[in-house]
């Protein structure tokens, strides 16, 4: 039996095999502890259930970072009429390696033409070949109603001082607004909120209604934090800058090994030289958490 799981930048095919009974992957194990190993730039991952059953998958993943994939719409948007599933749209993706798969909530399709969506913000992922994968919001608006677009600030590395500003437009006034399945309420503004993703529900006086989710960041950056920390402590002649695998000499690598490099400096075991500031490994837990992007 297998799967697919998206393990920071990649999208790792899982085999295992049931020692336990019968299950459906991932939805009967909510509380699955995934480790990951590293040997030769390829990653591994060894997936223990809560109940004591061990699932191992040994299939490698590709060095995504040079690849060209990406991920656009083509054509018209079609909206939908409020609280009609009745919108689609089409992607198309390119510079891949192999035969391209799409999907919205991770059901995976050939074919890149979505429709029966509601109004909405959809993340849809191409995956190619080599298991690299690509990403592109696209916004179906309400045709006959009520829209809305977002004002975010971002939040700082360990507070909640984020905040989301809601506006909107069309439909019939007044409007309330949730956040994250809340109770609606009458203000537009949501403050004091940590980094994360969050979902936005707006709805006008005649129930039409519309959703939108964004995710805020802490804003912590790699080239004025994070290289330097890298470079410095880690990325050294006798250590990660060559003699010892992996090489974190480059952004590529870094990214590859985020999650190591997260779990690692904030145990205390990297580096081996001594522990870091506790600044020094709440940036770098930050910027993982946000992506790992280069900013």
């Amino acid at each position: 039996m297998s799967t697919k799981i998206k393990v920071m930048n990649y999208l790792v095919k899982v085999s295992y095999k049931p020692r336990c009974g019968r299950y459906l992957f991932p939805a009967s194990f909510p509380n699955l502890n995934l480790s990951m190993f590293f040997s030769r730039n390829l990653i591994y991952l060894l997936i223990v259930s809560c109940f004591g059953c061990q699932y191992e998958q040994l299939s490698p993943v590709s060095d995504c970072s040079s690849s060209n994939l990406a991920l656009s719409v083509v054509g018209d948007i079609q909206g939908a009429n409020c609280g009609v599933s009745n919108g689609g749209f089409q992607v198309e993706a390119t510079g891949g390696d192999g035969v391209y798969e799409y999907a919205i909530d991770d059901s995976f399709q050939t074919s890149g033409q979505f429709s029966n969506l509601s109004a909405g913000t959809y993340e849809v992922m191409v995956s190619d070949g080599n298991n690299c994968t690509s990403t592109v919001l696209v916004s179906i608006q309400n045709v006959d109603g009520i829209n809305i677009s977002l004002d975010v600030d971002d939040t700082g590395c360990g507070s909640t001082n984020g905040s989301i500003i809601v506006n909107a437009t069309g439909g019939e006034t007044p409007y309330t607004y949730s956040l994250n399945d809340a109770s609606a309420v009458s203000s537009n503004t949501f403050n004091n909120l940590a980094a994360g993703e969050y979902t936005i529900t707006a709805t006008d006086n005649v129930g039409c209604v519309i959703t939108q989710t964004v995710t805020l960041t802490t804003g912590v950056s790699y080239n004025a934090t994070i290289d330097n920390i890298i470079s410095s402590n880690c990325a050294t002649s006798n250590c990660h800058g060559g003699n010892v695998s992996p090489n974190l000499s480059s952004l590529s690598n870094i990214q590859q090994n985020a999650g190591r490099i997260k779990a690692q400096t904030g145990s205390g075991s990297m580096p081996p030289s001594g522990k870091l500031s506790q600044t020094q490994i709440d940036a770098i837990a930050c910027w993982v958490d946000d992506g790992a992007q280069n900013n």
